[in-house]
């Protein structure tokens, strides 16, 4: 994955996803409605363990909005998902591999 990913617009913040819930899962979701490039739940280093958030980009930068609207009020694995479009990393010093909450647009 490269910087362009991140400043494309083409990616997505998927927020308060149940622990269980896999790559695919979080593919398959999005893939109803729009064309899924790919899709990522951020695990813990250490323990490998889901970290509740994920990130899901998009073949088309246009489709962002659509997805957005549409997973408004989707449950997934009995939990509402908080969408959101992914902002650009501002730097890689101190935060990496962390996303906080400066990093995501609202």
């Amino acid at each position: 994955m490269g910087d362009k990913q991140h400043t494309d617009g083409r990616r997505l913040f998927v927020g308060n996803l149940s622990y269980e819930v896999t790559d695919r899962e979080l593919a398959d979701l999005f893939a109803d409605f729009v064309a899924v490039e790919e899709a990522v739940v951020v695990k813990d280093r250490e323990s490998g363990k889901a970290r509740g958030f994920g990130f899901v980009t998009l073949v088309r930068a246009g489709d962002v909005d659509l997805a957005t609207d549409r997973c408004r009020d989707l449950y997934l694995r009995g939990r509402r998902i908080r969408v959101d479009k992914a902002a650009a990393r501002s730097g890689e010093g101190g935060q990496r591999g962390r996303i906080t909450r400066s990093m995501v647009e609202r």
